[in-house]
């Protein structure tokens, strides 16, 4: 895949689940594919912001916690720093 097709796939999937399109076990599951393919083509930066957003948000479903911070403002700030890669 692409590197930049696959950062645009992200976002949407950002997108997606900031309107409640999908849920975040689903939006995990989905940007979790896309990385492990576009990882490699990625630098350092990338893989270290993408995991900076992925690894809370996992951290808290693993947890069970209901986190309103998620959509408030993680998910708008992975959305700021994917853009910045395309």
């Amino acid at each position: 895949m692409n590197f930049n097709l696959g950062v645009c796939r992200i976002i949407e999937q950002i997108i997606e689940c900031s309107i409640g399109d999908i849920d975040l076990y689903s939006f995990l599951e989905n940007i979790w594919g896309i990385y492990i393919l576009i990882k490699d083509k990625g630098n350092l930066d990338f893989q270290h912001i993408f995991h900076e957003s992925w690894d809370y948000i996992d951290e808290i479903i693993g947890l069970n916690i209901e986190d309103k911070n998620i959509y408030t403002t993680i998910l708008p700030k992975f959305k700021q720093n994917m853009i910045k890669f395309l």
